[in-house]
């Protein structure tokens, strides 16, 4: 509850309303009849606000409780796609797994031999490749998107990480001994 001659409790409400977001708490959170306890919003809509005063045991601030509808814009079916699991294991199994390739490591007598040898050794990497590392339908990981991280925000930390390497340049390390980055 704001009081009309209460000149910060205003000035705090046109400052909140500036940004767009929303003071959703209308009455008194404390004791003294004060509202000290907020619940500030941006495109979530509340319910069921409730302010249960509590004894003054426990608090002389007020619960404050609501319900929060919200809708996971963000949400996307899961995606999959192909591929084999490579792991540093996996070059000892191939080699092991290769089967003898002397016979054909020979000079071949024309392009037609060629061909030939290089379709085969073809068929056996990929047979023993298939063999060791099958490929496979894995999920791939959703990237949630924060819904605060647009291309203003991107653009202003992509600034500010130049301006940092640029300070960096110009006064080292020794400004900043303890940290690596700023």
């Amino acid at each position: 509850m704001i009081i009309k001659n209460d000149a910060l409790g205003l000035a705090f409400t046109d400052l909140i309303n500036s940004f767009g977001v929303k003071q959703n708490i209308t009455g008194p959170t404390h004791r003294f009849n004060h509202t000290l306890d907020l619940i500030i919003s941006h495109g979530i809509d509340l319910t069921d606000i409730d302010i249960v005063p509590q004894s003054d045991d426990v608090s002389d601030h007020f619960l404050v409780s609501c319900m929060l509808r919200i809708t996971d814009i963000n949400y996307m079916a899961p995606c999959y796609r192909l591929g084999r699991t490579i792991v540093p294991a996996t070059k000892d199994r191939f080699t092991n797994n290769l089967r003898d390739l002397s016979q054909l490591l020979c000079v071949p007598l024309n392009t037609q031999d060629l061909d030939k040898m290089t379709s085969n050794m073809g068929t056996i990497f990929s047979d023993t490749l298939e063999a060791v590392a099958p490929i496979k339908l894995k999920k791939v990981r959703e990237k949630r998107i924060a819904p605060w991280y647009n291309s203003n925000t991107q653009s202003l930390k992509k600034e500010t990480r130049n301006l940092e390497r640029k300070f960096l340049e110009l006064h080292g390390k020794t400004v900043c001994p303890d940290t690596d980055r700023l």
